[in-house]
């Protein structure tokens, strides 16, 4: 395993076994303190012991265990989780750790962001989507009204330590899931990495998904870097939402039916429908839109179009927090690495995207 660190003025992150080393030093840092282990239900059985053997300086750390899934995003929760702070007289001094995937660093770095106007916090991420995406930029939130992300603000961790370690506790689906990230990332970078991530996706093995360390490092820092030239996303990381205007709103819209798909599973199905539209609007050519077909379709689960209720996914999208003007922002890809930030898509372009999918049932 190849080992990297990055530590900018916005995003410090190690990854691979030296990442150990200085993630152990980090924690050096809070002797006397006190130290909170933020997890799931799924991340304590899978991946909490293997952290706490290998740092024994968590030997004293107060588990705070969530229920696992998108439901846990919630105002309830948070403020249950603000008086377990208080009950535990955690201080500013003291540091959050949050071991798991996207829930877990969403609702901890929100909590940590509130908390006495900010608590010291660090990322464990155990998911491939949360190692390359999730845990990284700062961005936290909650949900509203089944609503993604509506609440939340921007807080950057002290520290993101990334083990490659963690990918082995994963089913299949939350590998898959993590790799929409990826794809998604490869898109935003550039031709050599659409080409890597397109030959990966085309022999992936996943009962025996094992990522190239080099390309794994790539995607990472594909996010490091646009975050570092635009922490706050007043420009260029809005690029990061591609496929994600149809992804939040198809996440709310299969919760709202009781048929729950997973975030990864969303953007994957919202990076193609974006494509459609892309290149019904001219910016996306025919060859283009059909090679993120040949990678999305193969790889993951299908919605059942036809029983799409497009009135409930227009309400969604009406509440997306990227709107301007009453109109659907979403990025038009052009091609590999070209892109359009903050293009307008009308509800006649997105039907049309649809009735696409529904004839290939």
């Amino acid at each position: 395993m190849v080992s990297e660190q990055y530590d900018g003025t916005q995003v410090k992150l190690d990854f691979g076994t030296l990442g150990a080393t200085t993630f152990s030093t980090k924690l050096d840092a809070y002797e006397g303190q006190k130290i909170l282990i933020l997890v799931d239900e799924n991340t304590k059985e899978h991946c909490l012991d293997y952290l706490l053997t290998g740092f024994e300086q968590l030997a004293r750390a107060e588990i705070i265990v969530i229920p696992p899934g998108e439901g846990s995003k919630s105002i309830e929760l948070v403020i249950q989780l603000w008086d377990m702070l208080l009950a535990y007289e955690v201080s500013k001094k003291d540091l959050l750790i949050c071991l798991g995937g996207g829930v877990v660093t969403d609702i901890g770095g929100f909590i940590a962001s509130t908390y006495k106007r900010g608590l010291d916090l660090i990322m464990v991420p155990t998911t491939l989507l949360c190692m390359v995406d999730a845990a990284i930029g700062g961005k936290n939130g909650i949900d509203l009204q089944g609503i993604k992300n509506t609440i939340g603000c921007t807080k950057q961790p002290k520290h993101i330590y990334v083990d490659p370690a963690f990918l082995y506790t994963l089913p299949i689906e939350e590998l898959r899931s993590g790799w929409a990230e990826c794809i998604k990332h490869s898109l935003i970078h550039g031709p050599e990495l659409w080409r890597n991530v397109k030959e990966v996706s085309d022999s992936i093995v996943w009962e025996k998904f094992n990522i190239d360390p080099k390309l794994f490092w790539e995607l990472i820092l594909t996010k490091i870097q646009i975050v570092e030239q635009d922490p706050l996303e007043i420009n260029l990381r809005k690029v990061l939402n591609l496929g994600h205007t149809i992804a939040h709103a198809l996440e709310a819209h299969q919760l709202q039916i009781n048929v729950p798909i997973t975030h990864g599973n969303a953007v994957a199905w919202g990076i193609w429908i974006e494509a459609m539209i892309a290149q019904q609007q001219g910016y996306l050519s025919s060859n283009q839109l059909l090679e993120i077909q040949e990678v999305v379709v193969p790889i993951f689960k299908s919605l059942d179009w036809k029983q799409l209720d497009v009135s409930l996914l227009f309400k969604y999208l009406n509440q997306d927090k990227k709107n301007q003007d009453q109109q659907w922002r979403y990025v038009a890809l052009e091609s590999a690495g070209v892109y359009h930030i903050d293009a307008v898509m009308n509800p006649q372009e997105l039907e049309a995207a649809l009735l696409s999918l529904q004839s290939m049932e």
